[in-house]
């Protein structure tokens, strides 16, 4: 994938949708496809019947839990029980056998002018259940409570869990018990003025452990960092580019960033390259730049050179999930008529692309936009958020 050298694909501006005042609707509406334009109208998607689902397992939220199940809807289990906020920490083989690693927030507070903080456990156990064990716990802030589906990333080889708390960005070994601060937030307090301040969230690390990738959050705006972990203290770089969502090529040779903005000369999407930054631009159609705003939230790249993004634009109340190929301008859109669809994950073997459908609170079941361009359901029902597939 080196290759491909790194690219740059401005999706346009970003900034928040307008809330629907309307009822929700009752049942949910079908994706649209596309692969000109931003899609205008319903497709029928395929039945999931007639498509084969790959092996593996799904991981997702509902009801603030933490649950799992095959992605063939054979097996599904919750993994925490009356959990304030669980998040996903990634996987690890344990003697063979793989283990989930994840967070939960078991206490809540409320300070004026702060809002909610709380207790987090950051746990583990067999994919397939099993004893749990209790690893450490941590304190958070009210970011830390609303980013709260990634607030920690385990290692592949299991060993080293780093996680964001009220302090910074820290890693805890899990052989020894070591806890080690890596970079320290800065209070709006601390700050000599309120754009100073700053706070580490989302760690993820690199597939082969030596780097984590981490958003910096501002009293205003955000930016991509790299931290490297080899280093005393350790090293940070910035990805240069404003966003709160940014995940790793699987052979970690790239990075995607969701860039966030406020005008039409700004914002987007941008892949660089893991270990040069450098990057290459390409614009992407995906509305009229005369009254679409656009805001591209979480990105995901696959294993054989693929990238999807989810973005929604302002002037309408649809979101889309886009794919396509570095270096090629064919992209397939997918349209939904929702407004709360936050992740996406490739599954197993890049054979597609699984997020969920649920809307204002109401829970729907995942979907996957094949590379047949059609869409499916997986046969899983009452899905807040899909934050992670395991082969």
């Amino acid at each position: 994938m080196r290759g491909v050298s790194s690219v740059l694909l401005i999706l346009g501006v970003v900034a928040a949708a307008c809330a629907d005042d309307g009822d929700p609707a009752t049942t949910t509406p079908n994706p649209v496809i596309s692969t000109a334009e931003a899609p205008t109208a319903p497709l029928s998607p395929a039945t999931s019947a007639s498509v084969p689902v790959p092996a593996g397992w799904v991981v997702y939220r509902r009801a603030g839990d933490l649950w799992v199940g095959r992605l063939d809807g054979s097996t599904a289990r919750a993994v925490t029980s009356g959990s304030l906020g669980a998040g996903y920490g990634g996987y690890a083989h344990i003697d063979g056998e793989p283990w989930l690693y994840y967070t939960s927030q078991i206490t809540e507070s409320f300070t004026p002018g702060e809002g909610e903080s709380g207790i987090f456990q950051v746990a583990r156990q067999p994919l397939q259940g099993g004893d749990v064990q209790e690893l450490f716990r941590f304190r958070g802030a009210n970011k830390h409570v609303e980013y709260g589906t990634r607030n920690a990333s385990v290692t592949s080889d299991g060993t080293r869990v780093a996680y964001a708390d009220e302090r910074g960005l820290n890693v805890f070994d899990v052989r020894t018990g070591e806890d080690r601060p890596l970079v320290s937030n800065v209070s709006c307090d601390e700050a000599r003025a309120p754009g100073d301040c700053y706070g580490y969230f989302r760690p993820d690390w690199s597939p082969d452990g030596s780097s984590i990738l981490a958003a910096k959050i501002f009293f205003e705006g955000g930016v991509g960092v790299v931290l490297r972990t080899d280093a005393s203290p350790a090293s940070e770089t910035a990805l240069g580019h404003g966003g709160l969502f940014q995940s790793w090529s699987p052979d970690g040779e790239l990075i995607c960033v969701s860039e966030s903005g406020y005008s039409p000369a700004g914002a987007g999407l941008v892949v660089v390259d893991s270990v040069t930054y450098s990057e290459v631009a390409s614009r992407l159609n995906l509305g009229d730049p005369a009254k679409d705003h656009v805001i591209a939230e979480d990105c995901a790249l696959s294993d054989d050179g693929r990238i999807a993004v989810q973005y929604s634009l302002t002037s309408g109340r649809e979101r889309f999930v886009a794919y396509w190929r570095l270096g090629e301008d064919n992209i397939v859109h997918a349209m939904l008529p929702l407004r709360d669809v936050r992740t996406l994950t490739w599954l197993p073997y890049g054979s597609g692309i699984v997020f969920s459908t649920g809307m204002w609170g109401r829970l729907g079941g995942p979907v996957v936009l094949s590379l047949d361009e059609t869409t499916y359901s997986l046969p899983i029902d009452d899905v807040d958020l899909v934050l992670g597939v395991i082969p």
